[in-house]
């Protein structure tokens, strides 16, 4: 677990300039840190159904954003929330609550 709160922090000082390039909204959260997270909407107008869709343990990355692209193309409006940076170090259960959040958040939108 120690290992990996340090690479959550060590990512966190490192890459804010990777993130300005992988995210495109940011989500007010009132438990913690915003939210920032890449979004994906189909051309065609609406309504249609959303995914949010959650990166493995390295975190957001190019890849993640290109099968978000993939899925708007066949309809969907994709969340693909950076999850790394709105938890506290330590704290993992603050990943259900931005998830909730997020969840929450949609219908909104």
């Amino acid at each position: 677990m120690a290992l990996l709160v340090g690479s959550v922090l060590v990512d966190t000082l490192l890459s804010h300039g990777r993130l300005d390039a992988l995210t495109n909204m940011r989500v007010p959260n009132p438990n913690g840190p915003e939210i920032r997270a890449y979004v994906a909407r189909p051309s065609a107008p609406g309504p249609h159904p959303t995914v949010i869709m959650i990166h493995e343990f390295w975190g957001l990355k190019p890849e993640i954003l290109g099968k978000a692209d993939a899925l708007a193309q066949e309809g969907y409006i994709v969340v693909a929330p950076d999850l790394f940076h709105c938890i506290a170090p330590g704290k993992p259960e603050d990943v259900h609550h931005a998830v909730n959040h997020l969840h929450a958040w949609l219908p909104n939108r």
